[in-house]
């Protein structure tokens, strides 16, 4: 399954979703068309391993 078959643009853009990489080793995922934040970012713990912060 892919990143679009479960999330969505918050701005209805209806586009392509893909995992960005942010400041602090942290990733996140963002709408291609618009550029909006779809959910709060991850923090990368290890490079194969990576938790959700809550």
């Amino acid at each position: 399954m892919s990143l679009n078959e479960w999330l969505c643009c918050p701005a209805g853009c209806d586009a392509t979703i893909e995992a960005v990489t942010l400041p602090g080793s942290r990733i996140g995922l963002q709408c291609v068309a618009c550029g909006r934040k779809i959910e709060e970012p991850v923090e990368q713990v290890e490079e194969n391993y990576r938790t959700i912060e809550v």
